[in-house]
């Protein structure tokens, strides 16, 4: 191709150039001008082979110009315009504009409108020269052709107007004049190669062979009206090389076929950039596994061969990776995409080859499994791949660990008509598999499809009882084990759903955090529980005042408005700073990488206090206690449940305890409900804990009444 062929683009808007220069435009250069007028005289001096018009410029917006482009040169132009130009676009397409495109571009539509305007120059200059031999051959004698046929000389001056390989087929002598050009284009000399059909025929790769034959067949028994065919063709470097091939016939009076003359352009670039494009559509980038897009597409293909045939049965397998978040946010994003694609190769390993492993994306992945014989047939990939990922990924000599939690849905349970559907029901398995403890499977049932459903319900109800005031802080005692006396309170969401009662936080907490409510419901409990505060510590002061821990989901920790919502409540309650107290989750803390460290440290400036809630549970890294600045935290409740049952977890809890003394931070014994437990919490010296010895939450008005009267404890 000549590198000197220029696409001309008329406009302003320095996105729009950037963009076409990001192209893959093999060939071609991009060429800019900002008015009409330097469009026009482009034009005079230059060989443009497509124009791109943004007719934002109301200069270029005008009929007049395409007439004037059309008058210099017949050459394709590509509108760029909004939606709202819709009339003057349709003005533009009437006055001779070949296409257009509306804003916002999207860069590989773009890429592919220009290539498909650029190869519609190229057939018709190429069948202007084919129609213009075609005239020349029926106006001489055979005699003369013959002798034309003989002459060295008869593609001289073909061959120096075009790049195009031209070849001549007297098929009465089955023979070929092959140009120069034609030659070199599969990497042979002039001197080169006889004019035999073979020399061309034989060299067509065998897949596009018999197409070929037939095509030309039917062309030259007049059964199609033209001939074109792309195939690949064999280069003398042993190579396949992409080929685009014209051709017209004519026929003597008998309507036999005498002479075919035709040319071939090299279009591998092409082929090749548009075979890229198509696996960047349809693949993902990273990983070079399948995307969501084909998926789908061989999913449906999967699932219209169900339907047709009996006894074909298939299997999707939809997972994501447990602690991904973590993983990336701790060790990088780097580390995080090496994960991505050590786990692809790991998932490729454990299915057949005929079966398609995508990436959905993040980290999300899906199998389609396709004519299985039994569903235990799906049930052993998953168990390979669960037992696959119990060896560890290596990156950089350090180990890194993570597990699926891995939904299977099977043909036969329902009859599916959708590829969306499917994947709605392997997904909702997957999180069922979730809910079951991570790191396992889930066969979906259309139970969970039912209850999929009901959750959906919740999470409306959920928003509209926020509103309507459903929902209520409820406050467990917090209490001194040296003095028996409440010292403060948890404040508890607790919802009253107007039908089904009272809901359990189990049920409605997950929805909230998966949804992002629980920021609008932390927000709420927040102001409520310090509003009520204010008021107990201004009924029952005491030194030091009542205090009130308050949960902080990691939404709101993720949320750039915390600390401002913190200060908001401070100065709207008035109660003191250090009488408020957060409570983190460890996974929380060490889920968010280095951010936690500066949104603690101005919390703590504020006099806020925080705590490490169900210590031990999480990761229970001693450093965290170190870098953050904690001044207490709670014992998990299932510790303090088996204190009694052997030594060993009595020790657990002794080893905190006294942990938390060396660092100075207060601990808080959560679950405890019975007088053996206070006793050995005394015995441990942990100075206060919470749970059903010293009553359930209950709401403000109960909890006042507690305080009105001596502590009973209760067992």
């Amino acid at each position: 191709m000549n590198l000197s062929e220029t696409i001309l683009f008329v406009g302003r808007d320095t996105n729009m150039l950037d963009t076409l220069q990001q192209l893959d435009l093999p060939g071609y250069r991009i060429h800019d001008v900002k008015s009409r007028q330097a469009a026009l005289a482009m034009l005079q001096i230059e060989m443009i082979q497509l124009i791109i018009l943004d007719i934002s410029l109301p200069e270029c917006s005008d009929v007049q110009l395409i007439a004037q482009i059309q008058a210099v040169h017949p050459i394709p132009i590509l509108l760029i315009a909004t939606a709202q130009a819709q009339d003057t676009i349709v003005s533009l397409l009437e006055a001779g504009a070949d296409d257009y495109l509306l804003i916002p571009i999207r860069p590989l539509l773009l890429q592919k409108r220009i290539l498909q305007l650029l190869e519609h120059v190229r057939l018709r200059t190429l069948n202007g020269y084919l129609e213009a031999t075609l005239l020349e051959q029926v106006a001489i004698t055979d005699e003369h052709a013959a002798s034309l046929y003989q002459s060295e000389q008869r593609y001289t001056l073909s061959t120096q107007t075009t790049n195009d390989g031209l070849w001549d087929w007297n098929l009465l002598r089955n023979a070929i004049s092959y140009s120069a050009r034609w030659k070199a284009m599969i990497g042979y000399s002039e001197a080169e190669l006889t004019s035999s059909p073979d020399e061309w025929l034989l060299r067509i790769h065998p897949d596009d062979r018999e197409t070929m034959n037939i095509r030309l067949a039917a062309y030259l028994k007049q059964r199609v009206a033209k001939f074109e065919l792309e195939y690949r063709i064999l280069h003398a470097d042993a190579s396949y090389h992409w080929m685009s091939c014209r051709a017209l016939a004519i026929w003597d009076a008998t309507q036999r076929a005498t002479r075919i003359v035709g040319a071939q352009t090299d279009i591998t670039a092409h082929k090749l950039t548009e075979q890229r494009l198509i696996h960047q559509a349809f693949h993902d980038t990273l990983t070079g596994l399948p995307n969501r897009a084909l998926l789908l597409e061989r999913l449906g293909h999967t699932i219209t061969r169900s339907q047709r045939t009996d006894g074909v049965r298939f299997a999707v397998l939809l997972f994501d990776l447990d602690r991904f978040k973590i993983i990336n946010d701790s060790m990088g994003h780097l580390i995080g995409d090496q994960l991505l694609i050590s786990i692809a190769r790991r998932i490729e390993r454990c299915v057949r080859p005929g079966d398609t492993v995508a990436r959905l994306g993040g980290d999300e992945f899906t199998i389609l499994l396709e004519q299985i014989a039994e569903p235990h047939d799906a049930i052993s990939v998953a168990e390979r791949i669960l037992h696959a990922f119990k060896e560890p990924f290596i990156f950089g000599g350090q180990e890194v660990y993570t597990s699926a939690s891995i939904g299977i849905i099977m043909s036969v349970t329902s009859e599916y008509h959708h590829s969306d559907d499917v994947i709605r029901d392997a997904d909702t398995a997957m999180y069922q598999a979730k809910m079951q403890g991570k790191g396992r499977y889930a066969l979906f049932d259309t139970s969970m499809h039912n209850n999929a459903l009901e959750l959906l319900r919740l999470e409306t109800d959920l928003r509209h009882g926020l509103d309507r005031g459903e929902l209520q802080v409820h406050y467990q005692p917090i209490v001194s084990l040296m003095t028996q006396q409440v010292i403060g309170f948890e404040a508890l969401t607790r919802w009253y759903h107007p039908e089904r009662g009272l809901i359990p936080p189990a049920e409605f907490i997950p929805i909230a955090e998966e949804t992002g409510i629980i920021g609008q419901i932390g927000e709420w409990v927040m102001r409520t529980a310090c509003h009520q505060l204010r008021i107990w510590q201004e009924q029952y002061p005491c030194d030091p005042p009542l205090n009130i821990h308050v949960n902080l989901s990691v939404r709101q920790f993720q949320h750039g408005n915390l600390i401002q919502q913190v200060i908001d409540t401070l100065q709207e309650t008035g109660i003191p700073p250090q009488t408020l107290t957060l409570e983190l989750t460890e996974s929380a803390l060490i889920g968010q990488g280095e951010e936690p460290g500066g949104i603690l440290q101005q919390l703590h400036e504020l006099g806020v206090q925080l705590c490490i809630d169900d210590f031990g549970t999480g990761y229970s890294s001693l450093s965290y206690l170190h870098r953050f600045p904690i001044d207490s935290l709670k014992i998990d409740r299932s510790f303090i449940h088996q204190m009694g049952v052997n030594a060993e977890n009595l020790e657990l809890v002794r080893t905190i305890v006294a942990l938390t003394h060396s660092l100075g931070i207060t601990a808080v014994a959560e679950g405890t409900e019975t007088l053996d437990q206070l006793n050995q919490l005394r015995e441990l010296a942990c100075k206060y804990a919470q749970g059903w010895a010293f009553g359930a939450a209950v709401n403000a008005t109960h909890a006042t009444a507690l305080l009105n009267r001596e502590l009973q404890i209760t067992v």
